[in-house]
């Protein structure tokens, strides 16, 4: 067990409002994805989405983390919900998301921008 920051960096190209771009993890992530850092570029407008996910190469991509209309610099806990075997949910009970992929930090409605936005994932990979 080692925790680490792994760093995703977005540059976005496209019109003002509408730019978008993507980044990725160099390697796959194995093990537990416990947060994220998000530094947005200062001109980054107030309309963009941000979204932190599973990149889908061995299986389904998922959302770990969904931010939409803001650039508030900010630690985002990304946890998910447990259920119990009748598939209720287990009250006041959050986990990491378990992951075995690459990381990927995907932007949407923003202006062309080189580091857009920055990401610090903090992952316990095993």
């Amino acid at each position: 067990m080692a925790m680490k920051l792994i760093t995703i960096t977005v540059t976005t190209t496209g019109a003002a409002g509408a730019a978008t771009g993507t980044g990725a993890t160099e390697r796959p992530v194995v093990g537990f994805v416990h947060g994220v850092y998000l530094n947005w570029h200062a001109s980054a407008p107030a309309t963009t989405d941000t979204t932190l996910r599973t990149k889908g190469n061995s299986a389904p991509s998922y959302n770990l983390l969904v931010v939409s209309n803001s650039v508030t610099d900010a630690f985002f806990a990304t946890v998910a919900s447990p259920v119990n075997s009748a598939n209720a949910a287990i009250t006041d009970a959050h986990v990491p998301w378990p992951v075995a992929d690459y990381l990927e930090l995907a932007i949407a409605e923003s202006d062309a921008l080189t580091n857009a936005v920055v990401g610090h994932v903090l992952v316990d990979e095993r």
